[in-house]
């Protein structure tokens, strides 16, 4: 009798966890990439910065960004292929990247169409086709095209992508990333960086790191940079128009770039000079 009721009371509890198993993988979104007994997730809109609350996103850490521009100065467009490669830091069901508007063609997670949404002024919802379990690194690809938003930060400065007759000025602090790029905009959140931005014939593009390539091709030219060293989202620019560029090197054979807006006076430029020699006897570089 007792041995008839313990095993009434085994199998009853075997088909309670059974019939539980596919609701909490659907509630969780996750089936395929995480345990059905751990529940999926959206991820933080935000990192509850006092001043900027919406800055920056939770649930992930990203680690290197691709970026591949075209701007044109004469109409003000910006064509965008960004790819971002990240670390799921929790089960997933969604996540959020920060971008200011743009009309957005495309947008993959590992290679597969994911939707998407916005919501406020820069939060753009991404929720992949299954969830993303905790560790599990993935790239989300954003194709995008428009007319950069004019950002004005709360002291009544631009930033961002700021337009200028002859191409854009890029100021990204406090929050002036997103205005140009899909990004999780939080200074917290480092990563590596490679910059491909196509300008007309004559412009020239700047960028964070080594000059690694240019070329030009009907009228047009890409200006390769790499950044290898982690750094904030907001340290980094795609600064564009009429420079004249020259490298200098510091002992180590560091490049140092010298970008000269057109009437930049020779004296100015043999001042630059003699800061980087300061520089090289400081640093010993």
């Amino acid at each position: 009798m007792e041995r008839t009721r313990l095993g009434g009371l085994l199998a009853a509890a075997l088909a309670s966890l059974t019939l539980g198993a596919p609701a909490a993988a659907q509630a969780g979104g996750g089936h395929g990439h995480g345990s059905p007994w751990t529940p999926f997730v959206d991820g933080a809109p935000g990192t509850g910065d006092d001043y900027f609350p919406f800055a920056g996103n939770g649930g992930y850490d990203a680690a290197h960004y691709d970026l591949d521009l075209t701007y044109d100065f004469r109409t003000q467009v910006l064509d965008g292929d960004v790819s971002m490669e990240a670390r799921a830091t929790q089960n997933l069901r969604r996540f959020n990247l920060d971008l200011r508007g743009f009309d957005i063609a495309k947008l993959t997670v590992d290679g597969k169409r994911a939707a998407f949404a916005r919501a406020g002024e820069h939060e753009l919802e991404v929720t992949p086709r299954t969830g993303l379990r905790a560790g599990h690194r993935f790239t989300v690809q954003v194709r995008y095209r428009g007319v950069p938003e004019d950002v004005i930060d709360p002291d009544g400065s631009s930033e961002g992508w700021v337009k200028t007759p002859d191409g854009a000025f890029v100021v990204n602090e406090p929050q002036g990333s997103p205005g140009w790029f899909p990004v999780n905009d939080d200074p917290n959140d480092k990563a590596s960086f490679d910059f491909a931005i196509t300008v007309p014939e004559g412009k020239t593009a700047l960028a964070n790191g080594v000059l690694t390539g240019k070329r030009t091709k009907r009228g047009w030219t890409t200006w390769s940079w790499r950044m290898r060293s982690p750094i904030s989202p907001y340290l980094t620019t795609a600064t564009n128009g009429d420079f004249t560029l020259t490298v200098d090197r510091l002992r180590d054979g560091t490049p140092i770039y010298n970008a000269l807006a057109p009437g930049t006076t020779a004296e100015g430029l043999v001042r630059q000079k003699e800061i980087h020699a300061v520089f090289s006897d400081v640093f010993g570089r």
